[in-house]
């Protein structure tokens, strides 16, 4: 995709933990296996103001979600911007459930075994897809998609408050500003 649009991404291929912040980064595509990870993504990308497009799966379902990861306070005062993965799904950045997940990891030779084939696969390509789309068209038409590969279903996640809420997710109210003096003479004219 960076060779195709001409974008001249640099990408930085590499492990860091939650305490290394980011800067200068405009999208983290994290491909992991584990909550403890996602998080980690979170936290070291939460005053960056970067997008995060997060790609998980286990057996044969997944999901990729984009969203933007910034402070509460940027949060509060933009509430139009999209929610990442662990604002819609908390659960999926909760590393103390990881302990629990006997999901096979992706990367390992048993889940060759036990997960779909493709499922990999059919995860990156609908994180290509929205990418190539956001590129091509400078607008995404949905925040993530879910993909199950047992029922042959691919469902989006609108790109609406409303649906957001439906996961538990609810936009920041932006800050009430207090009328002064002069403001309140304005109002009372």
């Amino acid at each position: 995709l960076n060779a195709l649009m001409g974008t001249n991404w640099r990408a930085d291929t590499r492990r860091f933990g939650a305490a290394e912040p980011l800067y200068n980064v405009d999208l983290v595509i994290g491909c992991v296996d584990t909550r403890a990870a996602r998080c980690a993504i979170v936290s070291a990308a939460q005053n960056s103001g970067a997008y995060y497009l997060d790609c998980g799966n286990d057996t044969d379902r997944g999901q990729v979600v984009i969203g933007q990861v910034c402070s509460k306070s940027y949060a509060k005062r933009n509430p139009e911007r999209l929610p990442h993965v662990g604002e819609l799904f908390p659960e999926l950045i909760d590393a103390k459930l990881d302990a629990k997940d006997e999901t096979p990891s992706c990367s390992m030779a048993e889940a060759l075994r036990k997960q779909s084939l493709v499922i990999n696969q059919a995860i990156a390509v609908q994180a290509f897809n929205m990418l190539w789309t956001m590129f091509r068209t400078g607008a995404i038409p949905f925040s993530g998609v879910f993909v199950n590969l047992a029922t042959g279903r691919t469902n989006p996640i609108p790109l609406d408050p409303a649906a957001w809420a439906r996961f538990g997710y609810e936009v920041p109210k932006p800050p009430v500003k207090k009328a002064t003096k002069s403001r309140k003479a304005k109002l009372a004219a």
